[in-house]
């Protein structure tokens, strides 16, 4: 039987003892260590309560670890160890006492937070498991813890009550959250939606109801890291909430839990990928239909365009100036809509006559018949004077 020595308070910077046998009580005088920053002695087999006089440690910077021994009681003077950084490690003992809010004070606290027991896994198999007797409620101080990085354990407890929502503020813990095999109750605050980048997280084997909020599940879907979330596992997820017992007020949109897909989650996804592909198929085709339409409108207007420039064309008209002489016939054409006269002689007695152009002499031109000239064009409306190609006998 070997109990813990007196320690020289004005040299001692640290206690580390791990696994040495140590029994019996922890002496008052640990609080004489005044300049100490670890203190470390996890495995050995001290009984009774921690001594209130651990709250004089206040240079405790490091590491504070009583982890496996048979401790009865948490002192709340374990809140004055405000510079304690490292971690904060009492699981596996044999504590009867609620946990004191004051740890809330704890708010350098950067690494570990440990109160529960601990079981131990080999090759998936449980080989050993030691429960903690802590009692009451999670304290909603917790959530002052907001420096915690690596871990927050308190599994295999008595610890009954809602999950406090407060611990949504835990937001840079990144590997493990553990509140498994407790007493817990109530539904699942969506807060803990806000601890994106948990590695593991496990609520199992409670008695917590209702659904798992879309929040909490998305942490599986969106953090790179996450190995595990284990909450529908002992639960009565899926089941109303007992009102009778106090619990988390709201309850948001909720999913089935994405380590174990159920129906729910399985039909969501495909509502999801039919509704995506149903979307794209209907946004298609409009653009499809839009662009028939367009082409449509545009032969459309080329049609109406084309029709309206044959309407439009400028038309003949004949201005009676007609004299005869011999077997010749002159008549003056001026085309119609404002255009430029258009002066001919036509000789229809002769066929073989020829006519020149006055803009251009040098062309001749084939008779017309009187009976053709409705078939003139505007292709024919330059300005023009056309004359036989002998003098008309004088009158």
């Amino acid at each position: 039987m070997r109990t813990l020595p007196r320690l020289p308070a004005a040299t001692t910077t640290y206690v580390v003892c791990d696994a040495c046998e140590y029994t019996g009580t922890i002496p008052t005088e640990i609080g004489e260590l005044t300049r100490v920053t670890i203190v470390n002695l996890a495995a050995n087999d001290f009984t009774s309560s921690l001594p209130s006089e651990v709250g004089q440690l206040t240079e405790m910077r490091d590491l504070f670890s009583f982890w496996d021994n048979s401790l009865s009681s948490l002192p709340t003077e374990l809140g004055k160890l405000t510079k304690l950084s490292s971690g904060l490690d009492v699981g596996l003992n044999s504590f009867t006492s609620t946990i004191p809010t004051q740890l809330g004070m704890l708010k350098q606290m950067a690494e570990n937070f440990n109160l529960g027991g601990e079981e131990w896994v080999v090759h998936g198999e449980i080989v050993n498991r030691l429960r903690s007797p802590l009692n009451g409620r999670l304290p909603t101080e917790l959530g002052n813890l907001q420096k915690i990085t690596y871990g927050l354990q308190v599994r295999l407890t008595d610890v009954s009550g809602p999950i406090p929502t407060e611990v949504g503020k835990l937001t840079k813990l990144t590997f493990k959250f553990m509140l498994d095999q407790n007493s817990l109750s109530g539904a699942i605050p969506t807060e803990l939606g806000r601890l994106e980048r948990m590695e593991l997280l496990d609520f199992s084997n409670n008695t917590l109801c209702h659904e798992i909020p879309s929040q909490v599940a998305s942490i599986m879907i969106n953090s790179p890291f996450a190995q595990g979330l284990h909450i529908a596992e002992g639960n009565r997820i899926g089941s109303a909430c007992d009102n009778s017992k106090t619990q988390h007020p709201t309850a948001a949109p909720s999913v089935a839990n994405p380590s174990t897909p159920g129906p729910t989650m399985a039909v969501t996804w495909w509502i999801w990928v039919v509704g995506t592909l149903v979307g794209l198929l209907v946004a298609a085709g409009c653009i499809a239909h839009a662009r028939r339409r367009k082409h449509r409108a545009a032969a459309a207007l080329k049609l109406l365009d084309r029709a309206q420039r044959q309407i439009e064309a400028p038309l003949l008209s004949i201005s009676s100036d007609s004299s005869t002489s011999g077997s010749s016939t002159s008549s003056s054409f001026r085309q119609g809509g404002g255009g430029p006269s258009l002066e001919m002689a036509v000789w229809t007695s002769d066929p073989s006559s020829t006519f020149t152009s006055a803009n251009n002499p040098s062309s001749s031109l084939s008779p017309v018949p009187l009976g053709t000239i409705s078939n003139l064009t505007s292709e024919n409306s330059e300005n023009v004077s056309l004359s036989h190609g002998h003098e008309a006998a004088s009158s």
